[in-house]
């Protein structure tokens, strides 16, 4: 009986952890509690059309503010007014010229459709992309 009480404990922490981490281990150290935060932090700058703030928190090889209205407004039109974030998954991602990376993925709640934002980082927590 021990060994099987044991034995439940041991599976329900390993589970407890893949479902914590995405089962796979972000490069360089970055962490999804450090990361999470930050990318909410970009996604409020974006629906509040804030393409400033955007800049100043993309890395400096970035998309200018300009560059950022062109590519963002027409989408934000036709999500709808931003409701709430959703799940929030960190994963790991080697880009072929940026190299190992850590994405968060989160998912945002608009009032005509539900969006996945991949924000990526690199080890430094120096957000590179925003894709949707």
């Amino acid at each position: 009986m021990k060994k099987t009480a044991t034995l439940v404990l041991v599976c329900l922490l390993a589970l407890a952890l893949l479902a914590g981490c995405g089962g796979e281990k972000l490069p360089g150290g970055l962490e999804a509690a450090k990361m999470e935060p930050l990318a909410k932090e970009l996604l409020d700058a974006t629906f509040a059309r804030d393409y400033d703030k955007m800049v100043q928190l993309v890395s400096p090889d970035g998309p200018t503010a300009e560059v950022w209205q062109a590519e963002v407004e027409s989408h934000l039109d036709a999500f709808g007014p931003f409701v709430e974030y959703g799940e929030v998954e960190c994963v790991p991602y080697e880009h072929p010229t940026m190299g190992d990376l850590g994405v968060a993925l989160v998912e945002t709640v608009f009032e005509n459709q539900t969006v996945v934002f991949q924000v990526a980082f690199t080890p430094d927590y120096e957000i590179v992309l925003l894709v949707f």
